[in-house]
């Protein structure tokens, strides 16, 4: 089964959504303006100050990068949090996904039109045409 890729790893399945995101957002680029380069939060702070703990160095980095399932808190914090790996937390998030979540429902025009698409392929292909919706 494993040699065949038969198999299938949900908290693999996670982190692989994550990686893709991140990767998505990186190659759509940066904007580059005066305030994404923080020139006047620069030049307010000046040479040897300190940038990470202003509310504009937290805005920017939290709209540059919002990953869902990377824990991000002190070695302290993440201790107390029960210290779990990264595929600990995807598994975790894939089973509350299979447990929880529900699909909004398919348009029925859409639904018609998809029928359709299959109802003709299957005729290409020679199988019998199905009556289900």
């Amino acid at each position: 089964m494993l040699e065949s890729g038969m198999t299938m790893d949900f908290g693999q399945l996670v982190m692989d959504n994550e990686f893709a995101g991140l990767i998505r957002h990186t190659i759509k680029g940066y904007e580059v303006t005066e305030d994404s380069l923080s020139v006047e939060q620069i030049c307010d702070v000046g040479p040897g100050g300190i940038y990470l703990t202003r509310d504009e160095t937290i805005q920017w980095m939290r709209e540059m990068s919002a990953p869902k399932i990377f824990d991000r808190d002190i070695r302290g914090s993440w201790e107390e949090k029960g210290s779990k790996d990264l595929y600990q937390v995807a598994l975790e998030k894939a089973k509350d996904i299979l447990a929880n979540y529900k699909p909004a429902p398919i348009p029925d025009k859409l639904q018609k039109e998809m029928r359709e698409i299959v109802n003709e392929a299957e005729k290409e292909a020679g199988v019998p045409i199905s009556n289900e919706a």
